[in-house]
């Protein structure tokens, strides 16, 4: 997949402890087993006060359903699309 056809993305959760942090990566990265891709390539902290902030690297023909699957298992999660 070429750098053309990747997003970058904000993920921002109130995580208050280091198991939420955790929990939230491995919820991001499970994306990639719910639908037998790869679309997520990498995360970055952003910061790791409140809000936690993460930086998502993912395919962009996939942000739709990532959004979706984030929506679900993390409501309280919200997503900004980085220029």
């Amino acid at each position: 997949m070429s750098k053309e056809n990747m997003k970058k993305i904000i993920v921002t959760a109130q995580c208050t402890n280091i198991e939420e942090e955790e929990r939230l990566n491995r919820i991001i990265f499970g994306f990639n087993h719910s639908n037998e891709t790869h679309a997520v390539k990498c995360t970055s902290e952003l910061s790791k006060d409140l809000p936690y902030v993460l930086e998502v690297f993912i395919e962009e023909n996939s942000l739709g359903a990532f959004i979706a699957y984030l929506n679900e298992f993390v409501p309280e999660a919200s997503v900004q699309e980085k220029e």
